[in-house]
């Protein structure tokens, strides 16, 4: 092939070079900082915001309160599977949330700035890099989030009745 081809994140060392810079990958974050990794963690895990989440989760419980069973059942099965929609005017969860973690050497990793933190991502995206790296870098910092992903929806579903299933086939 003579074209540019995608590169692999070296996922094995603690730092890369895209656009001509060096990124480090750390294990440390300021207090600011962390207060944007809770956010992505919900958008990368739920693919909602908290604000979402507690909104659906009140709503199931009111329509539980009213005896209601079919669209509480819905409303948990469209968070479970929120994962797959895609969010409008941002890059992906697992890209924004690796920004707080891959830093380059000249960044005051004190704050957050999202315009810094969208032109690091613009590297990676210039330097070719593939997004499956950065999806398992992502969920590598988010402890435990593939393996309760894939339980809690595992248990979730074989716990529908067969009339639940088709019902959620039709929604989509």
């Amino acid at each position: 092939m003579t074209g540019k081809q995608v590169k692999r994140l070296p996922l094995d060392k603690k730092s890369f070079m895209a656009s001509g810079r060096e990124y480090t990958i750390v294990d440390t974050m300021s207090i600011e900082r962390w207060k944007y990794l809770e956010d992505f963690q919900d958008l990368l895990g739920w693919g909602r915001s908290f604000d979402d989440m507690f909104k659906n989760l009140k709503k199931v419980y009111e329509l539980m309160d009213e005896g209601k069973q079919n669209e509480p059942r819905i409303i948990i099965h469209n968070l479970l599977t929120g994962v797959k929609q895609k969010l409008e005017k941002r890059y992906h969860p697992a890209l924004m949330l690796c920004t707080l973690f891959v830093v380059r050497d000249e960044e005051d990793q004190t704050v957050y700035d999202e315009e810094f933190m969208n032109s690091k991502i613009k590297d990676w995206t210039e330097e070719g890099y593939d997004i499956n790296d950065f999806f398992q870098l992502a969920w590598t910092l988010v402890p435990g989030f593939i393996k309760h992903y894939q339980d809690d929806l595992a248990d979730s579903l074989k716990n529908l009745t067969p009339e639940q299933l088709e019902a959620l086939k039709e929604i989509r």
